[in-house]
């Protein structure tokens, strides 16, 4: 019992203080002396601070995903878009990019414009070590949608340019999409690309700007950009060690 009640004291403490540091509204301070207060308190706030996505999985258990061969007699019983995209994403997956790379072009001969498919194949052309046809098929998606899929058309579209060489143009993309869109993860792909092209000292601020930015947003967007974050600061420390 006294090893009960010193837990439950420790706990209390511990919702405290967290509440001291999160300033709730007053209320709050009542409910954690309350019996159960810190338990309630804990679900009501402190639990947003941790990555649950694991559990969230295990209790879904989503049903496993097709096999490529499901997917081809799908797409030969029904031959439609969707089917036909899925076929291809799985190859892609299942890194048969030069397969997968035929069946995106092919939705593409019908739907020049098919946003998915542009995607995928600038995608596979790039594992294929085709950087300036992924270019091609990138640069018109992200001319229709810049922001396709929260710019990664965009980080894409700039990694096809600096393996072709073109190491202005794709920095001059990533430095519009982090004013755009200013996540760590854009700041990151910048921030390598300035390196790559010895801006040591820009590549630094962006860093910078992106760990600042980072440790002021919510405890929401925290957790959505951590990896980023982390990666952003470990860059950074690299640079340093490089002197």
């Amino acid at each position: 019992m006294t090893l009960l009640y010193l837990l439950q004291v420790a706990f209390t403490i511990w919702m405290l203080v967290d509440a001291v540091k999160r300033r709730p509204i007053i209320y709050w301070y009542v409910i954690i002396f309350l019996p159960f207060g810190p338990l309630v308190y804990f679900l009501a706030f402190k639990i947003d601070d941790y990555d649950l996505a694991w559990l969230r999985q295990l209790v879904r258990r989503p049903p496993p995903a097709p096999s490529i061969a499901e997917l081809r007699e799908r797409l030969r019983q029904t031959p439609s878009l969707a089917n036909r995209l899925r076929l291809a994403n799985a190859l892609h997956d299942a890194r048969d990019y030069a397969e997968a790379a035929e069946v995106f072009t092919t939705i593409l001969e019908s739907r020049p414009d098919e946003p998915d498919a542009l995607y995928g194949l600038g995608c596979c052309q790039l594992e294929l070590g085709e950087p300036e046809a992924a270019a091609v098929a990138l640069q018109k998606l992200c001319a229709q949608n810049r922001a396709y899929r929260d710019y990664a058309a965009c980080l894409q579209l700039a990694e096809a340019l600096g393996k072709a060489g073109h190491d202005d143009e794709a920095i001059d993309l990533l430095e519009g999409v982090a004013r755009s869109s200013p996540r760590p993860l854009h700041r990151v792909a910048l921030a390598r690309h300035l390196i790559a092209s010895a801006r040591i000292e820009r590549a630094q601020e962006v860093l910078r700007e992106a760990i600042a930015d980072h440790e002021r947003a919510s405890s929401t967007i925290q957790r959505r950009d951590r990896d980023a974050a982390r990666e952003a600061a470990a860059l950074l420390k690299s640079i340093a060690s490089r002197g």
